[in-house]
């Protein structure tokens, strides 16, 4: 999942974020208004913790979890097309899930070129699917996991090859 502002400045790498691999369908008000800052504070959040004047090598990890609305129940279930959610209607033989929740963790690495010691900084955030504008909860990366355990999904390791993302000490809330 790759936000439209990371292709700033060059159209066609906009426009590849459009790619229905690369869809979810969202609330048009969440996705242009808090999603959106949430994600464009993401960049920034990167640029100053992660990319700054004397690093080096830097690697960055972004994961974006949808959960379906159908994983909470019939009484939950919401599908592209329905009010509030777009102007389409869904097709009843391929009916596209709306998910209820949306959550997006990044971890950087990286080395100071000074004195080649490793860095790690870490941010997650989350927000329900709804229409409105209210904002994105920011969260530690260890804190996402246990939430996400909580709902009963498998138990999760949202950056498996770098355990230093969930030290807690190593969490920088987005600006």
């Amino acid at each position: 999942m790759i936000a439209p502002q990371n292709g700033r400045g060059d159209q066609r790498k906009k426009e590849a974020t459009f790619l229905f691999t690369n869809a979810v369908p969202q609330s048009g008000v969440f996705n242009s208004a808090p999603w959106n800052t949430c994600e464009g504070r993401l960049i920034r959040w990167g640029q100053d913790n992660c990319a700054f004047q004397g690093t080096q090598s830097v690697r960055m990890f972004i994961v974006v979890v949808a959960i379906p609305s159908t994983f909470f129940g019939p009484s939950e279930t919401r599908y592209f097309g329905e009010s509030g959610f777009s102007d389409y209607q869904h097709d009843r033989e391929f009916p596209a899930n709306v998910p209820k929740e949306m959550w997006t963790a990044a971890c950087c690495t990286f080395q100071y070129k000074d004195d080649g010691r490793a860095g790690t900084k870490s941010t997650a955030f989350w927000r329900e699917n709804v229409p409105g504008k209210l904002p994105c909860e920011e969260l530690k990366v260890d804190e996402m996991e246990q939430r996400l355990k909580r709902r009963e999904i498998t138990e999760i390791n949202l950056f498996p090859f770098h355990n230093q993302c969930r030290d807690e000490n190593n969490y920088i809330s987005l600006p």
